[in-house]
Order: C-alpha cells, then sequence, then structure tokens
C-alpha cells in the first residue's frame, strides 16, 4: 500500500495483539498471509474510505489498481475481488 495516499500512522493501535501497529497489522493479514475478510479495507474506520468523499475512494481505487504502482501478485488478487463485487452487487 503506497504511504503517499493512506497515512498509516506507526500510533494507530493494531487490533490483533501480534502486531504493534496498525501498519504490521495489514503487512501480516492483508498482504502475507491473505487472511483478512475481503474489503475490509473499505469498512476499517482506521482507512477512512467508507466516511471519505467520492474523490478520495477513487484515487485509492486508480492508485491500487495502477500497473506502473501496483505489485503484480497485489494487483491480480485486488482485480479479482474488485470485478466479484461488481459482479455480486
Amino acid at each position: 500500500m503506497r504511504r503517499t495516499l493512506i497515512t498509516l500512522d506507526k500510533a494507530d493501535p493494531s487490533r490483533d495483539s501480534r502486531s504493534k501497529t496498525f501498519e504490521e497489522e495489514i503487512q501480516c493479514h492483508a498482504i502475507t498471509n491473505d487472511d483478512y475478510e475481503h474489503f475490509l479495507i473499505f469498512y476499517d474506520g482506521r482507512l477512512g474510505l467508507k466516511a471519505g468523499n467520492d474523490e478520495g475512494l477513487f484515487r485509492f481505487l486508480c492508485e491500487m489498481v495502477h500497473p506502473l504502482r501496483a505489485q503484480t501478485k497485489v494487483l491480480g488478487k485486488a482485480l479479482k475481488r474488485i470485478f466479484m463485487a461488481v459482479k455480486n452487487g
């Protein structure tokens, strides 16, 4: 996740006792283990995407799938999840 788009403040606490910070929690569960609920990032209040404006959400989605910024493995997973959500309504 690009730190310039969403600020993952080092002071943000983790909700997982195995991680010290929110950033470590995301790295562990969303990237390394891939065991977080799909689309958690849109509902977790610590990221501010659900309560934010449409422009912020659109910027986030564009950055997430931009081929020059996204990691290939992460990009593929993200696109698959987005398309499944759109398909399932």
